[in-house]
């Protein structure tokens, strides 16, 4: 009996609690908040397009914009990059290696293409579902709920996510969300972007690292995948 409970945690990947310090109590965002936190008329989390994480991980940005761009804080950016855009509804599968608590209420998720490694990494998000901090689309209040419940339950054993909790058997899973770029961390002029993710120790495997200013969010949908063979 001890052996199949045993099997059962190391297949769902339940986090250990590495640098899980509790995370300061969140306010929303104000970069793109509008975006990050509903979805484009006429979206459908039911019907999104698959994508390969490989090609969200090395996903150019679009041209000519700019940090923090004064333009598309409250519009989604028109510009097609390999034939993708901003505000598509997409599905990705992924190792997911790092659940955390942001200082902005979101879930922040990291998923990469191999078990064994986080680098590179792909963001992955899911904003706070209360309505101080998604205003306006009841659909997405409604998906963050059920999407932040799922990931305590099966991944957190019930609690809050820490400032970086990592999987210590991280579980093959499928993401659903719309697909953002969060041009906060474009470089200013002469300087290079920001290069996002978390770090922290687990034995035998390296942090992750995001180079890609793309990211999904919001999550409209996570759940345990089949693994590749």
């Amino acid at each position: 009996m001890k052996r199949c409970v045993l099997a059962i945690l190391l297949t769902l990947g339940l986090a250990a609690a590495v640098g899980t310090a509790e995370a300061k109590t969140p306010h929303p965002g104000q970069v793109r908040w509008p975006i990050k936190t509903s979805l484009g008329a006429g979206a459908d989390p039911s019907h999104p397009r698959s994508v390969t994480l490989a090609k969200l991980i090395d996903l150019p940005k679009p041209p000519g914009v700019s940090k923090d761009d004064a333009r598309f804080q409250d519009e989604r950016i028109p510009t097609a990059v390999q034939g993708l855009h901003d505000g598509d509804i997409v599905a990705v599968e992924g190792w997911l290696h790092i659940v955390a608590g942001e200082d902005d209420g979101d879930y922040h998720i990291q998923i990469s293409q191999s078990a064994e490694t986080g680098d590179p990494c792909f963001i992955v998000e899911v904003p706070k579902d209360d309505a101080e901090f998604v205003a306006s689309d009841e659909t997405v209040r409604s998906t963050a709920g059920t999407v932040r419940g799922w990931v305590r339950t099966e991944l957190l054993k019930g609690k809050e996510p820490g400032a970086a909790n990592a999987m210590q058997h991280p579980p093959f899973v499928r993401v659903v969300g719309q697909l953002f770029f969060d041009d906060a961390h474009v470089g200013k002029a002469g300087k290079p972007d920001d290069v996002r993710g978390k770090h922290p120790a687990r034995a035998g495997v390296h942090g992750g690292q995001a180079t890609s200013l793309w990211e999904i969010h919001p999550i409209t949908g996570l759940d345990f995948a089949a693994a590749p063979k």
